[in-house]
Formats: structure tokens, C-alpha cells, sequence
């Protein structure tokens, strides 16, 4: 296929797809959202979309990995393997607040799918982190780590915490050392063998 043309100013085609995805599930279910629905609101056409996306999955996954976090989690999962927490050091993450949100908003979606992408994710990231590969884990350890989504995405999702802010707090206020003895633990197993 064709590469599409680029005759406009302004974002490209497959970045305004990409926010016209983010508003859609701002305003929808997951599940709801269609390829009409985002090529209409990208102002783009079909063979754009199709072009730059396989699917509305494929754009899903794509731009939840473009919005995780990396060096915000990257920074809290060095700390939580020292066994300390700074809520400052982890602040300085790039547009952290924006990707809260979008990260926040597929937890709050209601969609298995979604949090499915955004566990598969973050979890890949925390294994390249602690130096562990997947294949390496046991079955404790993935107990571990799903106890540890778990409280994360409950969190994140919670009517309690709006913001990385509030997320950052919560962290501090004792579920970051909770969080640190597991993550611990899962990395000391690793390294004795």
C-alpha cells in the first residue's frame, strides 16, 4: 500500500488517529470504539488508518505503550529494589501527568482487553528493570507479580486517586514499602540461582 500524503501542517495522520483514540475512550466504551468513528474524528480515511494500524486493538496496544510511563516506572522500580521511595525523583518523569491519565483512563474503561495490554506492558518493563526474563519466573512469583498489578491497577483506577499526584502519595503513605518487599523477593530468588 501507498504511503499516504502528508499536505497539512500539524500532527501526522497516525498521531492524530492515536488522539483521536484517547478522546474517543474518554467518551466511550473500548469495545465501542470503530474505525469509522476514529477516522472521523482524525479526519483521515480508511487507508490512512489501515496504513499506519491493523486494527482498533492494534492502534490500543500500540498507543498504550507509547503512554506507559518508562521512566517513571523504570525510577520506582530502582527504588522499591533499594527499598526506598522518593516521590520527587519519580515527579520528573516527561508529561507524567497526561500519561496518568491516559494510563488511569484504560484502567477505568471497563475493559479486560485494555487492562490486559496495559499488565503486559508494565510488566515486561519491570522484568527488563529487575534484569529477570519471563520465562525465568515462577509460578510464586507470578502470584507475586499478579498481587502487585492488582494493588496497582485498584490504585489507579480508584475513585480516591485523580492524579500522579495523589497515586505518588499513596505511595508514600506505606504502599510502596509493601510493594518493595515483594518485588524484593522476587528478585533475590533470582539472583541465588
Amino acid at each position: 500500500m501507498a504511503r499516504p500524503r502528508k499536505d497539512q501542517e500539524g500532527p501526522s495522520a497516525s498521531e492524530r488517529i492515536e488522539q483521536a483514540f484517547w478522546e474517543l475512550l474518554e467518551e466511550k466504551k473500548f469495545h465501542s470504539i470503530t474505525v469509522r468513528d476514529l477516522t472521523g474524528r482524525a479526519k483521515v480515511n480508511r487507508n490512512t488508518f489501515y496504513y499506519h494500524f491493523e486494527s482498533v486493538e492494534d492502534l490500543a496496544a500500540k498507543a498504550i505503550q507509547g503512554n506507559i510511563p518508562r521512566e517513571f516506572f523504570s525510577r520506582l522500580i530502582s527504588m522499591l529494589l533499594e527499598g526506598s521511595f522518593d516521590a520527587s525523583v519519580v515527579q520528573m518523569a516527561p508529561d507524567l501527568e497526561t500519561r496518568f491519565h491516559r494510563v488511569r483512563l484504560t484502567m477505568r474503561n471497563g475493559s479486560y482487553a485494555l487492562s490486559a495490554m496495559v499488565k503486559c506492558e508494565v510488566v515486561r518493563l519491570w522484568l527488563e528493570c529487575m534484569q529477570i526474563g519471563k520465562d525465568e519466573l515462577t509460578p510464586s512469583d507470578w502470584a507475586r507479580f499478579d498481587f502487585v498489578w492488582g494493588g496497582i491497577t485498584s490504585l489507579i483506577a480508584s475513585d480516591h486517586v485523580h492524579s500522579s499526584q495523589e497515586y505518588l502519595a499513596e505511595l508514600e503513605g506505606g504502599v510502596a514499602a509493601a510493594v518493595s518487599m515483594l518485588v524484593v523477593r522476587i528478585r533475590e530468588g533470582h539472583s541465588a540461582s
